[in-house]
């Protein structure tokens, strides 16, 4: 059985600096309404 509970979902990914692919991943997030937390 999977469990999806969309509203929920927390990403979490590691950068060493802002770099424009990280930028372009923070722009798809908020696209899709995702929460993300950066480890810097």
């Amino acid at each position: 059985m999977i469990l999806c509970f969309p509203e929920k979902l927390l990403v979490v990914t590691v950068a060493t600096k802002d770099t424009d692919g990280f930028r372009r991943f923070m722009r798809s997030a908020k696209h899709f309404n995702y929460t993300v937390k950066p480890l810097f």
